[in-house]
């Protein structure tokens, strides 16, 4: 009687089963009837306020279970999503990566191919300056040494910038001649 989901079915209950005594004693008109009748009122009364106390509370139970299962549903979805970010964030990384050592293979095939004719063209000015030349052409290999130290130079750089790039070259601060550099930029 008190875990009624449907209160009206109890109260139609109580009413049929508390209204033929409750007659009989007001009948009887005795005083101590009169007093059993008020007594099974109140009974019947608290009974009933009880019952829909049970009743509300069942009904926020049975609420609050679907908003759990609501909330479960919206978390398994939310851990989904979490869960596809993380494998793209995993498959970017992945590809940046691979980018990377892409990219820093090709710059030490590269740099190795320039460096080796670059060498050579560097080693054959050498000799030809210790060579007796005419003004003209003293100048024209100056020129075209300076040029294979320059392009020698910025291999070297590139190879140091990719070194940086994955950690294995540390700087150190050195002393230059910005005069000099510039100059030999100019001329």
């Amino acid at each position: 009687m008190s875990r009624s989901i449907y209160p009206r079915a109890l109260y139609a209950f109580y009413l049929a089963a508390a209204v033929p005594p409750g007659l009989a004693l007001l009948l009887d008109a005795q005083p101590i009837s009169l007093a059993l009748l008020a007594m099974g009122c109140l009974y019947y009364a608290s009974l009933l306020g009880w019952a829909r106390q049970l009743h509300d509370m069942q009904l926020g139970s049975i609420n609050l279970r679907f908003e759990n299962v609501e909330l479960v549903d919206q978390l398994s979805e939310a851990n989904i999503v979490a869960e596809q970010a993380r494998q793209n964030a995993e498959l970017a990384r992945d590809a940046a990566e691979a980018g990377t050592r892409a990219k820093s293979r090709f710059i030490a095939t590269v740099s190795h191919e320039l460096r080796t004719p670059m060498n050579g063209i560097i080693g054959m000015t050498d000799l030809l300056q210790r060579t007796r030349l005419e003004p003209k052409q003293r100048e024209y290999l100056d020129a075209i040494h300076d040029s294979a130290e320059t392009l020698d130079s910025l291999v070297n750089d590139l190879l140091d910038f990719e070194q940086l790039e994955t950690g294995k070259l540390r700087l150190h601060k050195v002393r230059s001649n910005l005069r000099q550099a510039i100059n030999s930029t100019v001329t």
